[in-house]
Parts: structure tokens; C-alpha cells; sequence
């Protein structure tokens, strides 16, 4: 039917145009029935923005869960837990250590 929408895998949406599907969309996060949705890509991780030691993933509808806190006082840094937070500072031994940029 002509100008019927549906999606081609999870991220393109295609139009019907004189009887063929065409990719007519490349969906941010998500195709799903007949459009583009979703606030995330399903899979994906984040930090969640209202508490820093929560890590959040998306789920298949492309809706952030209410996350998962970090175990032993771990911080989350790029959609993980990490041992520490980029930029923090400790000494152990005699030894001073600071955080990397990737928590480690």
C-alpha cells in the first residue's frame, strides 16, 4: 500500500513508494512497529543523571531502567562501574595515586 511505513531492523524506516519499500529514515535510537522511538538505544548503558553512583541501561522499548547502584562504594563513569571517580586523589602506601579519566 502505498505510504505504509515499517521498519527494516531496528534503526531504519522505509516507505512504501510505488509498490517497494525505501529506506526513508534513519531512526536516533530505535524503529519499532512503524516509527522512530525510544528515548536510548536498547543494550546502551548511561550514569544516571540524578545519582552518581547508578548505572542505567535501556531496555528493548528504548526506556532507561531505574538503574542498578554500583557495589562497594564503586562510581559510575561512562554507563559503568568504575573503583573510583576521575580526578580523585589517595594516598596508598607512600605512594600518591590519583583517579584516570576512565575511573581506573
Amino acid at each position: 500500500m502505498e505510504g505504509r511505513r515499517q521498519c527494516d531492523g531496528n534503526l531504519v524506516l522505509q516507505i512504501c513508494e510505488a509498490g517497494v519499500y525505501v529506506d526513508y529514515e534513519e531512526c536516533d535510537f530505535l524503529c519499532q512497529g512503524d516509527t522512530c522511538t525510544g528515548l536510548c538505544s536498547p543494550d546502551s548503558t548511561r550514569c544516571d543523571p540524578d545519582t552518581e553512583n547508578n548505572v542505567q541501561r535501556c531496555d528493548t522499548a528504548g526506556r532507561w531502567s531505574a538503574g542498578t547502584e554500583c557495589a562497594d562504594g564503586g562510581f559510575c563513569v561512562d554507563g559503568a562501574c568504575r573503583p573510583c571517580r576521575p580526578g580523585t586523589r589517595r594516598c596508598e602506601e607512600s605512594m600518591r595515586q590519583e583517579c584516570c579519566d576512565n575511573g581506573g
